[in-house]
């Protein structure tokens, strides 16, 4: 499952290399930090590699590993991001965040990844659960609107249809299937008590 950057970085922002990013989020990143715990507790550990680009799908910023790579380079449960690539700090922990949220369901649940209605539900948690529908990135992609609850609904059924279209098994159905899922999904907070950005 594979994550595309939205929004532009502010050219005052720092930017780091991915390897830089990787060893200080370990104990630099709340988010980051937590869900790896969880992880553990389920007995799981994650596995963030920066990688040859032409290991990540489609020029994705970061992707969950859902197949063992043919080369053998990566293996099912990997998050990977591109090591060529330069990251802000917060770009960084909204992605790194965004595909722990898979691990997480995969290690709960096993993501089976012939079943679009797994990713669907997924990608709506990951989407809502990790900041990317946050209404400061919503602003900055021009989709922003002053009713805050709908808009958070809105981001987050779009990124999880955009997600399903990269899969070429779900992207006729999209919407389809992001919308059987929708409730049960949306309402899924583990392993946060409470949405933790809204």
């Amino acid at each position: 499952i594979f994550f595309r950057a939205g929004g532009n970085m502010s050219s005052s922002q720092r930017v780091h290399s991915c390897e830089d990013l990787v060893k200080a989020a370990a104990t630099g990143s709340q988010p980051i930090t937590f869900l790896v715990a969880k992880l553990q507790e389920l007995g799981s550990k994650a596995s963030i590699k920066c990688v040859d680009p032409k290991l990540v799908d489609d020029g994705a910023s970061a992707g969950y590993q859902m197949r063992d790579h043919e080369t053998g380079a990566i293996k099912r449960g990997d998050i990977v991001l591109p090591n060529n690539r330069k990251y802000s700090s917060d770009e960084f922990e909204r992605l790194v965040t965004h595909e722990l949220i898979h691990q997480y369901d995969d290690t709960r649940a096993y993501l089976d990844v012939d079943n679009c209605h797994h990713q669907a539900c997924s990608e709506i948690r990951a989407a809502r659960l990790s900041g990317d529908c946050s209404w400061w990135l919503e602003w900055q992609r021009g989709n922003w609107q002053f009713d805050f609850q709908s808009q958070g609904k809105r981001c987050v059924e779009r990124r999880a249809k955009k997600s399903l279209d990269l899969n070429p098994k779900c992207s006729a159905k999209g919407y389809g299937y992001v919308n059987n899922v929708w409730e049960a999904c949306y309402r899924d907070f583990e392993p946060f008590r409470r949405p933790p950005y809204g």
